[in-house]
């Protein structure tokens, strides 16, 4: 994967996207991963679906977003 997320402070089940140009945010929902991707310059924010699984959040957030690899 290229993509990093780390787990935010305070917080059960919120994971932001450290390496990405746009803000991706994944949530833990009751049975399911949601999947927000805000834009980096005009800060509007789309939610772009559910996925019953970690990995089809992250593969789709990688699709949706420029991500920085070092």
């Amino acid at each position: 994967m290229m993509s990093n997320f780390i787990l935010q402070e305070g917080t059960k089940g919120v994971y932001r996207g450290t390496n990405c140009f746009d803000r991706a945010t994944i949530v833990k929902d009751i049975g399911c991963w949601t999947l927000e991707i805000c834009n980096g310059e005009t800060d509007k924010c789309t939610h772009l679906s559910s996925y019953n699984t970690w990995d089809e959040a992250v593969a789709r957030a990688e699709m949706y977003t420029t991500w920085f690899v070092v």
